[in-house]
């Protein structure tokens, strides 16, 4: 054999032996059986099985029961605290003194008026001896008529003798209209005498006339 044949020979003998070795090196790799993991729950006994717990939680167990929870808290209305009617006079004419306007301080009058009560005569006594204004003085008076007459008729009767001395003309024509409305004997004996007294003779008829009407 020359030379040649035999390094082709040799050549072909090692390519066989490399491709046996890599068949056998496969084989080899395929050959080996695949174990699974063991699971957990095959080495358990049944007993034991009902025992553990199980993976994933109810919706119970993350909740705290229904007992336990605090009931809800209803919200109660506050009820507003209302002043006595002495404070809220007192109040009210507090800010009569204090207003500058004749018009806001006879709406005021008004308001103080409709308490009907002992002390908003008393204050609309004190406030008639300083008001100097005509408008806020008529005011005064003709507010009387909100009041119940039964109420303070000492005070009532005070105010209206304060008016018809040493006033305007509109205050006192006030002051007899509103005694005319009453039922009282000593409101009707003030109109007798303004019917005679007054400077103006228009108040002096008007005082004749309503004094006439109630039956005197």
């Amino acid at each position: 054999m020359t030379p040649v044949w035999r390094v082709l020979a040799a050549s072909f003998v090692l390519l066989a032996v490399l491709v046996v070795w890599f068949l056998m090196d496969r084989s080899s790799d395929s050959s080996l059986p695949v174990v699974a993991p063991p699971e957990a729950v095959s080495n358990l006994s049944p007993m034991d099985r009902d025992q553990e717990p199980s993976a994933t939680p109810s919706a119970s167990s993350t909740e705290p029961p229904l007992a336990e929870m605090p009931p809800p808290q209803i919200p109660t209305a506050i009820e507003p605290r209302r002043s006595s009617p002495g404070t809220s006079v007192l109040s009210l004419e507090q800010q009569i003194r204090g207003t500058r306007g004749a018009d806001e301080r006879a709406d005021l009058i008004g308001e103080l008026a409709h308490a009907d009560s002992p002390d908003a005569v008393l204050a609309l006594e004190r406030l008639f001896t300083i008001e100097r204004h005509p408008k806020v003085q008529t005011a005064i008076i003709a507010d009387l008529m909100d009041v119940d007459p039964a109420i303070r008729p000492d005070a009532r009767m005070r105010i209206l003798r304060a008016a018809l001395v040493n006033q305007p003309r509109e205050v006192r024509s006030t002051a007899v209209e509103v005694l005319a409305e009453s039922r009282d004997p000593a409101a009707l004996e003030l109109l007798r005498k303004t019917s005679i007294s007054d400077p103006d003779h228009e108040v002096r008829e008007a005082a004749a006339a309503l004094y006439q009407a109630n039956g005197r």
